[in-house]
Formats: C-alpha cells, sequence, structure tokens
C-alpha cells in the first residue's frame, strides 16, 4: 500500500499587523491509502478464474470452451467472450453464434440482481424472430451463469429498445424466457474441452420425460468408459437441475466425449443427445 504525506501549513495568527514574533506552525500528518473499493458494476474474481461463453448448437444454446477471466470485470469479460465468437475448436465442432460479427459491448451494470447492458447497434442486425432468440438467449445464459445475475435488461446505442423481434425488452430476461433455445439436456459443467481427470462432477439442467435422462463417457476410439441413467431435481414439461459424478480408468491422456441423451417412450431409440468433447486425464 502507499502512503500520502499530507502536509498542512497552519499560519500562526498575527497579534497586530507587521508583526513577525511567532514563527508559522507545520503540522505532518500520514495517511495510508487503501486500496478501492470495487465498483458496484463488476463481478469479480481471483486471477485465473474461468467463464464459460455460450453460444449456438443447432438452434439451441450451448456452452462453449472456458476462458480465463482478469482479476475483475468477469462480466464483460465472458461478454466479449461471446461477441467474439467461437474459436477453432468449437466451429470445428459445430458451435455457432448468432450475434452479428463486430458487435461490441459498450456498458455493463449489475445490480440488485439485474445486469444492464448496453451493446453497439450492429447486435440488432439482421433482426429477426428466430435469430434474435438465439442471440438473445446467448447473452441472457452468459451472464446468468454469475449468482450475481438473475435477469438482464437490453439497451441498444445508449437507448432503450422496446422489442427486439419478438421479444419485449420492457423487463429483464431470464434464462425461462428461452426455452424452446435449450436443449432438453444441458451440461454446463464440464466445458467444452476441458481437461478432466477422475472422477469429475457432470451439472447442467434437464427438461425430460419423468425427468430422466442417460450419460455415457466414451474414450479415443469410442470406447464406453463408463455410464449411467440419472434424474434432474424436476422435468415433464419444468426444467430442472442436475450433478451427477464420473468416475473412470485411463493409463495415459486421451481425447473424449461425455454424451447425454433420453431414451424415446415410443420406441426406446436416443433423442435429445448432445456430446461434450473433453481431454481425459489419467488419476
Amino acid at each position: 500500500m502507499r502512503r500520502l504525506a499530507l502536509f498542512m501549513l497552519v499560519a500562526a495568527a498575527c497579534a497586530g499587523c507587521g508583526s513577525g514574533s511567532n514563527p508559522p506552525t507545520v503540522t505532518v500528518t500520514t495517511i495510508e491509502t487503501l486500496p478501492a473499493a470495487p465498483p458496484p458494476s463488476t463481478t469479480q474474481a481471483p486471477a485465473g478464474s474461468t467463464v464459460v461463453p455460450y453460444f449456438i448448437e443447432g438452434n439451441q444454446v450451448a456452452a462453449g470452451e472456458p476462458v480465463e477471466t482478469p482479476e475483475s470485470g468477469i462480466a464483460a469479460a465472458a461478454l466479449r467472450a461471446v461477441l467474439d465468437g467461437p474459436n477453432g475448436r468449437e466451429l470445428a465442432a459445430g458451435l455457432t453464434s448468432a450475434i452479428p460479427p463486430d458487435a461490441r459491448l459498450l456498458d455493463l451494470v449489475i445490480a440488485d440482481g439485474l445486469a444492464r447492458v448496453d451493446l453497439s447497434g450492429r447486435f440488432r442486425e439482421g433482426e429477426g424472430a428466430f435469430a434474435t432468440r438465439e442471440r438473445l438467449a446467448q447473452v441472457v445464459y452468459t451472464l446468468t451463469q454469475f449468482p450475481t445475475v438473475k435477469s438482464v435488461r437490453l439497451r441498444i446505442d445508449g437507448h432503450t429498445v422496446p422489442a427486439l423481434g419478438d421479444v419485449k425488452l420492457d423487463r429483464g430476461l431470464t434464462r425461462a424466457d428461452f426455452e424452446d433455445e435449450t436443449p432438453a439436456i444441458l451440461v454446463e459443467s464440464p466445458g467444452f474441452g476441458t481437461a478432466v481427470g477422475s472422477p469429475f462432477t457432470a451439472r447442467g439442467t434437464a427438461n425430460t420425460f419423468e425427468a430422466t435422462f442417460e450419460w455415457e463417457l466414451r474414450g479415443a476410439s469410442g470406447e464406453v468408459l463408463a455410464k449411467h441413467f440419472e434424474t434432474a431435481t424436476s422435468g415433464t414439461g419444468t426444467r430442472g437441475t442436475f450433478s451427477f459424478p464420473v468416475t473412470f480408468r485411463i493409463d495415459h491422456a486421451m481425447q473424449g466425449t461425455l454424451g447425454v441423451f433420453e431414451r424415446s417412450a415410443a420406441d426406446g431409440s436416443r433423442i435429445h443427445s448432445r456430446s461434450i468433447p473433453l481431454t481425459l486425464q489419467p488419476k
């Protein structure tokens, strides 16, 4: 911490004009300057923290590759990662973005559970019902990964916009507003391309028949390393959460995938399948 020496010159009161009997008194005060408190609009995290940008797979949101953040402003860093678009690995795996290129973040203020976002006019380019819902879902999902954000309000070039496409912007948007843009089984952790060892925990949300679904971990050659079925906290029209451990055994590092899917009640076939590429590490 820095110390700032403040010198205050206090002139002695003159008993009469032209009198020079008393020298001035000098008082030296040392003030310790503490680090400034973070502004209320900043979501803080330790150096080396990672956040997840959300992109589009098919026409629904998908968790992208985690990115490292600076010591502060992690919500803004996450949103900028979304605006930058998918990287090469994500593009190769089929992830895209509904957000127009060159859209910029102008401002982000988070307070009382609400994230107020100001984006440049490029964000609404090519505005249409489907494209707009997908790009808004990307923004809302990315920001609501933080516990401090419950909903999102959007401005364009500093101005309030009544609606984008068929989505009204007169209130805070939540993930529930984009259920149609959310896969039946959404794995949010581990993120795309994450290196994991055994055991690791998979977390996310699901809205499946009777809240049940299955998962399997496959190795580089497609061999099944682990599998099981799970039950989310709710389903059949209501989205619930899930968390399950994955234990596997390998003797060298390899690429793998965590697949999740639901069984069709009609014929038992796999439906609502999603696959998350991972780097598997030996214990």
